[in-house]
């Protein structure tokens, strides 16, 4: 519906249409609207909702391939990580199964890190060793001293 199709409607009248769409939707009924403009809007809101979908908003709803629901690619990705699947395989068969995408390497490292995040799988890297570690703790490091050679250094101290 558009606005001009309701443009001299009067607010009983708006009231009225609006009423018998909400009806039929189950939707909320009004007494009265704020004024004619909101009337309007409200009218077109509901005769617009009821419009069946396009074609492209059903299938991209609708069943996908062997009467399973549809999933995106994030999902299947996840699926083949959790499946034990390296990034690499897991990269190849979503070019397979999803033509058009434009997924990239970096698309499925994205996917593997968020299982990691949730706990559902391990990480592939280690965290490197703290290098303290290989100091000895008892022998503080020797500063250099400005203008003096190591061993005058020492001599002085």
């Amino acid at each position: 519906m558009k606005l001009s199709e309701i443009k001299g409607k009067s607010m009983e009248e708006l009231v009225e249409m609006h009423n018998e769409m909400a009806k039929a939707q189950g939707a909320n009924e009004v007494k009265k609207f704020k004024n004619l403009e909101a009337g309007r809007i409200a009218v077109i809101k509901l005769a617009n909702a009821a419009k069946p979908k396009s074609k492209a908003d059903k299938a991209a709803t609708g069943g996908g391939q062997e009467g399973r629901p549809r999933s995106g690619v994030g999902k299947r990705a996840k699926e083949l990580i959790l499946a034990g699947g390296s990034n690499a395989e897991v990269m190849e068969t979503i070019k397979k199964e999803f033509p058009d995408n434009s997924t990239t390497p970096s698309c499925i490292a994205y996917y593997r890190n968020a299982l990691v995040k949730e706990g559902l799988i391990q990480g592939g890297r280690q965290k490197k060793a703290d290098k303290t570690e290989d100091k000895p703790a008892d022998k503080p490091a020797a500063k250099p001293v400005k203008g003096k050679s190591k061993k005058k250094a020492e001599a002085e101290e």
